[in-house]
């Protein structure tokens, strides 16, 4: 995670672990947000659905199209509401 600027006292292996928790490094509207858990979809799912991105010399794995829509359709905030209206008009992509 260093290697994304997260200094090394922000992450927590045992927070990462500890269900509803969520690890942020960054400021706005850079910063990254670790979820352990999130609505609307499992971990297994997720895993199956993701698609890999490159960042820099780092290839990572993001939750694919369908689980975010899924997930964003889960919740009860207004902002993921407007997200998930603006998904549903996106395409997915291929994994890679």
């Amino acid at each position: 995670m260093e290697d994304f600027g997260a200094p090394r006292n922000v992450i927590d292996e045992d927070a990462l672990m500890t269900p509803e928790t969520v690890t942020q490094f960054g400021r706005p509207p850079y910063r990254i947000d670790l979820l352990n858990a999130i609505d609307g979809v499992s971990f297994s799912k997720v895993w199956k659905g993701a698609t890999t991105v490159s960042i820099g010399p780092q290839t990572i794995r993001v939750i694919g199209l369908a689980d975010l829509r899924a997930n964003k359709t889960a919740t009860d905030r207004p902002k993921d509401a407007e997200d998930a209206r603006k998904l549903l008009a996106r395409k997915p992509r291929k994994n890679r």
